[in-house]
C-alpha cells in the first residue's frame, strides 16, 4: 500500500521497476528532493573520493559544466573522463568521405597500427590500401585469384596478410608494398588469419584456419621477414565437412582458441618451441561461429549457435565457463520489440568492452545483450536493428562505447553504462539498402568505401564497406 501511494505521488523513472530500498526515483524511501535535478558547484568537482574524483548522483540529469570540470581537475590533478565527455558527444558523427573503390562486392576492412591506412579486401581478389584522412589510393595489392576472406596487420605494422578462398595466404611488405610471401598449407578456402602479437624474440607466426577443418602454423622472421614454407599444422576434422570458423589470440599472444562447426573449441599454446594444442572443450551443442578473448587476462568468449555464449576462464586446473543464456529476458514490463521474434535463438557475434567489465551478444532475433563478464547477469538488452548484427567492436579506449552493424543497412554507437542508442546511420545508396557481414558491409547497389570521421583523435575514424552480397 504505501509503495503504490508513493509511485502516484512521485511516478517511477522506469515503469515496472519495483525496487524498495535504494537511491533516486525507484526508491521507496524517496521523496520530492530526490526527484530533482541536482547541479554542483566547481568546489564539488575538486573533491577526492580515495584518490578518484566522484561519482555524479543519480539525479545529476545535465552532463556537468566542462568549465568547472577543467578547473576542478588543475586543483586535485585529474578527473573522470565521463564528465569531460560525456557519451552524448559521440551524436555528432558525420560521414568523411565516400569512394567507389573496388569492381566488385567488398566483404573485408581493416586498420593498420598507426590508423592511417585502411585496408580493403574484395570479391574482385584485390586488397586496396587508402588514406584514412583524404581516402586517397595508396597501392593496390595483387596476387589471389579468388575472393579475399580474411586479412590481419602485424604487431610491428610491417606486414599484411590476406587469405583467400583460393586457399593461399599471401603477405606483402606494407613499406614497399613489395610480396613477402605465398603460404600454401590449406585444401579449402581460408576462414580466417591472425597475427601473433607476442613480441618475445624475433620468432613470430601467422595462423591460417581453413574450411578444410585445419590450422597452420607459419614461422616467420621478425628481421629478414622470411617466412618457412612449411608450418605446424593441426588438422580437427572430427568428421567430414568439419571447418574451423574463427579464432582468436590472448592479448600476450600465448594462447589462441578456435571455434569450429564440430561444437568444439580448441586452444593452442605458443609458449614452447612449437605450437601445441592444449585443451579441447566440448560443451556447446551446435556450432561454434565466435570466439574472442579478453583484452587484459586470460579469459575468452564463446559464442554458438545453441543460443549460448560462454566465458571460460582456467581455474584450479581446468577449463570453466560461466553459461549466457540468450533466452534470458530483463524484468520489468518493457520488453524489447523482437524479444519473442524467433523460436531458435543463436548467437551471431560476440565482443567485449575496451576493460572486459562487459560482454556483448548478438542474437539472431536482432537483439544485442550486455551481461556482466563476471557474474553472466544480463545488464541490458539494445533493441533497433531491423536483422542480424555481424558487426560488434568496442571502443578502443572509451568502455562506455560500442559499435554495432548488420544485415538491416543500420550503424549503431551505444552507451553500454545506460543501455542506450547514442547514434545510427542508414547506409543507403542509390535507394538501396546495405548490409554489413561479419568485419566487412556488403551491398545491394553500389561498391562504396565510406570513412565516418567520428570526434578526431577520440573515436578516431569508422570505416565501412560496400559491394554486390553473395551471402551462403
Amino acid at each position: 500500500f504505501l509503495g503504490g501511494s508513493q509511485y502516484k505521488e512521485i511516478p517511477q523513472s522506469v515503469p515496472g521497476v519495483q525496487t524498495l530500498l535504494g537511491v533516486g526515483r525507484q526508491s521507496l524511501l524517496r521523496d520530492a528532493k530526490d526527484c530533482k535535478s541536482t547541479l554542483w558547484n566547481g568546489s564539488a568537482f575538486a573533491a577526492l573520493h580515495r584518490g578518484r574524483p566522484p561519482e555524479l548522483p543519480v539525479n545529476y540529469v545535465k552532463p556537468p559544466n566542462v568549465v568547472n570540470i577543467t578547473s576542478a581537475r588543475q586543483l586535485t590533478g585529474c578527473s573522470r573522463f565521463s564528465h569531460i565527455f560525456p557519451s552524448s558527444a559521440y551524436q555528432h558523427i558525420k560521414m568523411h568521405k565516400r569512394i567507389l573503390g573496388h569492381l566488385s562486392s567488398v566483404y573485408c576492412v581493416a586498420f593498420d597500427r598507426s590508423g592511417r591506412r585502411i585496408f580493403t579486401g574484395s570479391d574482385d581478389c584485390l586488397v586496396k590500401i587508402w588514406a584514412t584522412d583524404d581516402g586517397r589510393l595508396l597501392a593496390t595489392l595483387r596476387g589471389h585469384s579468388a575472393e579475399i576472406s580474411d586479412m590481419a596487420v602485424n604487431y610491428e605494422n610491417t606486414l599484411i596478410a590476406a587469405g583467400s578462398c583460393d586457399k593461399v595466404v599471401r603477405v606483402w611488405c606494407l613499406r614497399t608494398c613489395a610480396p613477402v610471401a605465398v603460404l600454401q598449407g590449406h585444401s579449402a578456402s581460408i576462414t580466417s588469419i591472425q597475427f601473433c602479437p607476442s613480441t618475445k624474440g624475433t620468432t613470430r607466426y601467422l595462423t591460417s584456419t581453413g574450411a578444410d577443418g585445419t590450422i597452420c602454423f607459419w614461422q616467420w622472421h621478425v628481421k629478414t621477414m622470411k617466412f618457412r614454407d612449411r608450418p605446424v599444422k593441426f588438422t580437427e576434422r572430427s568428421r567430414p565437412g568439419v571447418q574451423i570458423s574463427c579464432s582468436s589470440f590472448s592479448s600476450g599472444g600465448m594462447f589462441i582458441t578456435t571455434g569450429s562447426t564440430d561444437h568444439v573449441i580448441r586452444i593452442y599454446y605458443l609458449g614452447s618451441e612449437i605450437p601445441e594444442k592444449i585443451a579441447e572443450l566440448e560443451s556447446h551443442t551446435d556450432k561454434v561461429v565466435a570466439v574472442q578473448f579478453c583484452n587484459n587476462g586470460d579469459r575468452f568468449v564463446s559464442g554458438s549457435r545453441d543460443g549460448t555464449a560462454r566465458i571460460w576462464q582456467y581455474q584450479q586446473q581446468e577449463w570453466k565457463s560461466i553459461v549466457l543464456d540468450m533466452a534470458t529476458k530483463m524484468t520489468g514490463n518493457n520488453l524489447p520489440s523482437g524479444e519473442d521474434k524467433v523460436t531458435k535463438l543463436k548467437v551471431t557475434m560476440v565482443a567485449w568492452d575496451r576493460y572486459d567489465t562487459t560482454v556483448i551478444t548478438a542474437v539472431n532475433n536482432f537483439l544485442l545483450k550486455v551481461w556482466n563478464s563476471v557474474t553472466g547477469q544480463l545488464l541490458h538488452t539494445l533493441s533497433g536493428h531491423d536483422d542480424e548484427v555481424f558487426v560488434l567492436e568496442a571502443h578502443p579506449f572509451d568502455q562506455r562505447i560500442i559499435l554495432s552493424a548488420g544485415h538491416d543497412g543500420n550503424i549503431f554507437i551505444w552507451d553500454l553504462d545506460r543501455g542506450t542508442k547514442i547514434r545510427n546511420y542508414f547506409n543507403m545508396v542509390r535507394k538501396s539498402k546495405l548490409s554489413f557481414i561479419k568485419t566487412g558491409f556488403s551491398s545491394y547497389d553500389s561498391l562504396v568505401i565510406k570513412v565516418f570521421l567520428v570526434l578526431r583523435n577520440l573515436f578516431d575514424h569508422i570505416v565501412s564497406v560496400s559491394g554486390n552480397p553473395r551471402i551462403a
